[in-house]
């Protein structure tokens, strides 16, 4: 009878165990952490390389800037399906949560929100990301004039990723000349202007400068050919085996097959200039 009592005790205290578990995930929504993308913790109740898979995806309608400008980088990389995994956006403690259906991207302010969703992305597309992207912007601003540089070897995906990149400068430039931040570029301003953006295209060895006009600047350049070794700081897209976006000193490098480099593009784009993007579709 002692014997009894044990098993039947051992099994109540087995099941209190696994309810406290539950209660513990319900309440906390945290599964056992996996692992840090770019500073976020992840924690996941399904096998990570799973993840990978679920590229059918269903947003819900954003309910701010931050929102907003995450569903656009991750609608760059999936298929739209109401049935799909479904992904939400929450204000809530920095994190990721990895349910079978469901994926919980986390974090109280926008900067937070924002790298939760860059992170998320890196971890889905099996990008390896540095753990300082999100300095992306500070460097940039730093080199002063903004360069641009992509390999002639990527076809017409890492193309519109670079188009992408070059909208996003263009719009911290103009972001840059507004020195009284009041939304429009006087005269004055424009003249004071020595911000510029200069976009090459690499073949081999040499990268050749490239025609480009926005309304801050004009270059009417053919033949301008350097060296690209003694390009120090930009932007380069170039074809690789490893998809990664690697910070290098001053370069920021976006490596990868062509479909990666993309959404490489698009994270960069975002941590850039989370605005542009917004602005395109006049949702500002």
């Amino acid at each position: 009878m002692d014997q009894k009592i044990k098993k039947v005790a051992a099994g109540v205290f087995v099941l209190l165990l696994l309810a406290g578990a539950a209660y513990l995930f319900i309440e906390t929504g945290k599964p056992a952490k996996a692992e840090s993308v770019m500073g976020v913790p992840v924690y996941s109740a399904i096998p990570l390389e799973e993840i990978q898979q679920k590229t059918a995806v269903g947003l819900l309608t954003p309910t701010g800037k931050a929102e907003t400008t995450c569903t656009f980088e991750i609608r760059g990389a999936s298929t739209l399906d109401p049935k799909g995994y479904m992904i939400h956006l929450e204000r809530k403690p920095l994190g990721i949560y990895l349910e079978q259906n469901n994926a919980y991207i986390r974090g109280e302010s926008d900067d937070d929100l924002l790298q939760a969703c860059h992170a998320f992305m890196c971890l889905r597309e099996n990008i390896s990301c540095d753990s300082s992207l999100m300095l992306i912007k500070n460097i940039t601003i730093r080199n002063k004039d903004m360069l641009i540089v992509i390999d002639n070897r990527t076809g017409n995906k890492a193309g519109q990723g670079y188009s992408e990149l070059l909208g996003a400068l263009g719009f911290m430039q103009a972001q840059r000349v507004d020195t009284n931040s009041d939304g429009q570029i006087n005269s004055s301003e424009m003249n004071a202007s020595k911000i510029y953006i200069y976009p090459y295209i690499q073949y081999g060895d040499n990268c050749q400068l490239q025609q480009f006009k926005n309304a801050l600047q004009s270059f009417n350049i053919t033949n301008d050919t350097v060296s690209c070794d003694l390009i120090t700081n930009g932007i380069f897209l170039t074809p690789s085996n490893t998809n990664q976006i690697i910070i290098d000193g001053r370069r920021i490098m976006l490596e990868g097959d062509d479909a990666h480099i993309h959404t490489e593009a698009t994270i960069v784009r975002d941590i850039l200039s989370p605005e542009f993007i917004r602005a395109f579709y006049h949702l500002n």
